[in-house]
């Protein structure tokens, strides 16, 4: 078995060998993640609390269970509801 000079892995210039880049990190998801909620959550948050003081019952225990983790308290018991039911809706 001869040796053969040069790798023949080795990227040539001008090739891609990973188009798609370097995958992201798991705590780069999280931050983009955590920055996305926090200018979407005051809208969304004040769409489910109008929707429970509307009668939602799904929007309800979504703003319950938001309060009881913004103060630390167990969120509320889940009942059983339609699978398809829609939490603001």
């Amino acid at each position: 078995m001869a040796l053969e000079k040069g790798n023949q892995f080795r990227v040539q210039p001008g090739e891609v060998k990973n188009g798609r880049g370097r995958p992201k990190a798991s705590h780069i998801i999280k931050r983009d993640t955590e920055k996305a909620l926090r200018v979407a959550a005051g809208p969304l948050v004040a769409l489910a609390v109008e929707k429970a003081l509307g009668g939602s019952e799904p929007a309800l225990c979504a703003v319950l269970g938001l309060l009881a983790a913004g103060f630390g308290g167990e969120p509320p018991a889940k009942r059983k509801t339609p699978a398809d039911a829609p939490i603001i809706g």
